[in-house]
């Protein structure tokens, strides 16, 4: 098994399966909205972790 470490320098997409599709959300928010904006945040951090291992002096 790989240490925390290394499974976080490799983050995966979140599958929309992974949703329970009867949930309810306020606002009229759907699975598909959620699902978007989470894989949106793991891009982010993706990008903001190989900066940071190009920058350390700027980290």
């Amino acid at each position: 098994m790989d240490s925390p470490e290394l499974c976080a320098r490799h983050p995966q997409s979140v599958g929309i399966e992974s949703f329970n599709p009867a949930g309810r959300m306020p606002y009229e928010l759907t699975i598909e909205h959620l699902c978007r904006a989470m894989n949106a945040f793991v891009d982010f951090c993706c990008l903001q972790l190989v900066w940071g291992l190009h920058n350390p002096s700027c980290g």
